[in-house]
């Protein structure tokens, strides 16, 4: 397990330490609003050398749409389905303590997710803001 962690922990400081040598080393990225044929739509707008070469930005604009799309249309309608569900065993239980433990469960295990998801972009806010991210044209990392 702790070959693991150190292979993880090591991949991810290298791509940290290549993201800023490729930001630094070019200049192709200085103007980003005006580069053309870069695509507005997708998860990956950037990736065709001639034309739209990836920057720091665009990694950290993937990065957005990834953990906003997790956050606010994966985990929050499962959140709300699941809320439903607890709340209906609880209701239906009649006596029935299997029902009842079930559904408080389910309940805490909702809480403890949407905790969970929500502190990871809380952590993801910190490193980019330490990593003193700014979207062009300015704003935080996570306003659209």
């Amino acid at each position: 397990m702790k070959k693991i962690s150190l292979i993880v922990l090591s991949v991810i400081l290298f791509g940290f330490l290549s993201i800023n040598f490729v930001s630094a080393t070019t200049n192709y990225c200085a103007d980003i609003t005006s580069r053309t044929g870069c695509s507005t739509t997708g998860l990956v707008r950037c990736g065709n050398v001639e034309t739209c070469p990836c920057c720091f930005e665009d990694i950290m604009a993937t990065i957005n749409q990834v953990i906003s799309f997790i956050v606010w249309d994966i985990a929050t309608p499962a959140a709300i389905l699941f809320f439903i569900i607890g709340g209906i065993l609880i209701l239906v239980s009649a006596g029935n303590a299997n029902l009842l433990s079930l559904g408080k469960q389910i309940l805490l295990s909702t809480v403890i997710g949407l905790v969970l998801i929500f502190c990871a972009w809380l952590i993801v806010s910190f490193i980019l803001t330490g990593l003193g991210y700014q979207k062009p044209g300015g704003g935080s990392w996570y306003q659209f």
